[in-house]
C-alpha cells in the first residue's frame, strides 16, 4: 500500500492450512497474527476489531486484492470530510485476466448515501471501512445462521443513525470462482430469510 501508517490484523478462523507459517514469512512489526478456534467469519472479524489500535478499520477477504492505492484514497477521504464515520471505495470483479463492474456501483455519483441506498441488499460486500476508536459501533453478528449476510447486517446496523461517503475510485478487485459464498444458493436465500424477517417485522409493527 502506498500509505503507510497501517497495522494489519490476520486472524485464522481455525484452518489447517499452514497459515501462520506462511503468515510469520513475511515478518513485519505492524502485523498481528491470532490464531482462534473456528467459530466463522463474524466472530473472526469482531475479535480482530478488538485488538485493533487504529481509528479506523478495513476488512479483507481472501478472494478480495487490494489495489496499492486504496488505503491512500480512505485517508484522503477521511481528510476532506469532517467526522466519517464509514467510507467506502468502489471495486470491479475479475476472472481470468478480465474485470467487470458492478453496475449500479458504477453508475453511483461519489457522495453520501444513508441506509435506504442498502434495504433491497449490500452493494459493497465487505468493501468499506468503519471509524473505530472511541465511537461507539455495532460488530458483526456471530450466529452462523447468518453467514453471507454479515457484511449487509453490519451496515444496515451502523447506518441506522448516520450516512456513508462512497468515492468514486475503483480501489479493489474481487475474484470471481466457484467458491465464493454468495454462490452457494440455497444457504444464502436461508441466510437472508433470517437477516430480513426483523426488518419485515419492523416494517409492519411501523419501526421502519
Amino acid at each position: 500500500q502506498t500509505h503507510k501508517n497501517i497495522e494489519i490484523i490476520v486472524v485464522n478462523d481455525g484452518s489447517k492450512d499452514g497459515s501462520e507459517a506462511i503468515i510469520k514469512g513475511f515478518f513485519d512489526e505492524r502485523i498481528l497474527y491470532i490464531s482462534l478456534e473456528h467459530r466463522g467469519v463474524s466472530a473472526a472479524r469482531n475479535y480482530g476489531l478488538k485488538q485493533a489500535k487504529g481509528d479506523y478499520a478495513v476488512f479483507f477477504d481472501s478472494d478480495d486484492l487490494m489495489l496499492p492505492h486504496y488505503l491512500e484514497t480512505l485517508n484522503r477521504i477521511i481528510a476532506e470530510n469532517s467526522g466519517v464515520q464509514l467510507l467506502a471505495a468502489k471495486y470491479n470483479y475479475y476472472k481470468d485476466g478480465k474485470t467487470k463492474q458492478l453496475l449500479v456501483l458504477q453508475n453511483l455519483p461519489e457522495g453520501w448515501y444513508s441506509r435506504s441506498l442498502f434495504i433491497k441488499g449490500n452493494i459493497l460486500a465487505c468493501n468499506y471501512c468503519i471509524h473505530i476508536k472511541n465511537k461507539p459501533f455495532h460488530l458483526f453478528p456471530e450466529e452462523r445462521e447468518l453467514a453471507s449476510m454479515e457484511d449487509w447486517l453490519f451496515l444496515l446496523s451502523n447506518l441506522e443513525n448516520q450516512k456513508i461517503f462512497i468515492g468514486n475510485e475503483i480501489c479493489l478487485s474481487m475474484r470471481e470462482h466457484n467458491e465464493r459464498s454468495m454462490n452457494n444458493n440455497q444457504k444464502v436465500i436461508v441466510a437472508r430469510k433470517k437477516a430480513t424477517d426483523p426488518f419485515l417485522k419492523a416494517v409492519v409493527e411501523g419501526y421502519i
